[in-house]
């Protein structure tokens, strides 16, 4: 391990899987609020800490960037922590977000954004097709170390029609992709079953 700074020990996985042309966005703004993960979706220990509309400091990676950008609507947010044993194996801090689109090409556009962010934030990636959510998967794993703490961070991204869903889980010990997709199945099943009324 190295001493400070970061330490990436990154997967990336970019995999299309039947991606769709289509230009009308079947989700809606108003549904936003449920396509997030919501609080039965996790052990009972968490408490949701913040939950509403994304403003600007809510960009991906701390990237500033435009509201607007290829056709966004909105974003939902909540974020999620496991009080006390900051120790603990396993997700500590659980942050699920949603973008919506006007169009499936305006979301993908943004998933195409963000594998760019991650590459360029935490290079050398790998290439892993082991994940499978939605249209289109992005997988990342790294870790950050400070004064002697570590902290891992699992990231999964995936573009389901016109929205763009995204898990953040931060632990220091333990942590797994598994971790994010089990927490992404749930996710997009809420995704599927509202995109088909």
């Amino acid at each position: 391990m190295r001493r400070r700074g970061l330490l990436c020990a990154l997967v990336v996985t970019a995999l299309v899987a039947g991606c769709s042309g289509d230009d009308a966005g079947s989700l809606e703004r108003s549904e936003l609020p449920q396509l997030v993960v919501q609080p039965g979706d996790l052990p009972s220990v968490f408490e949701e800490f913040d939950r509403g509309a994304q403003g600007r400091a809510d960009a991906f990676l701390g990237r500033a960037v435009d509201p607007g950008r290829f056709g966004r609507v909105d974003g939902w947010k909540a974020r999620y922590r496991r009080p006390g044993g900051q120790r603990a194996p396993g997700p500590l801090v659980v942050e699920s977000k949603l973008d919506l689109f006007e169009s499936a090409e305006g979301a993908k556009r943004e998933l195409d954004r963000i594998a760019t962010v991650i590459r360029e934030t935490f290079g050398g990636a790998e290439i892993d097709n082991s994940t499978r959510l939605g249209d289109e998967t992005l997988a990342a794993t790294f870790g950050r170390q400070a004064g002697g703490f570590a902290t891992q961070f699992v990231v999964l991204v995936w573009r389901a029609e016109n929205v763009t869903a995204a898990l953040i889980v931060t632990g220091v010990r333990g942590l797994a992709v598994s971790d994010a997709v089990a927490l992404g199945r749930k996710q997009q099943q809420r995704i599927d079953r509202l995109a088909a009324d």
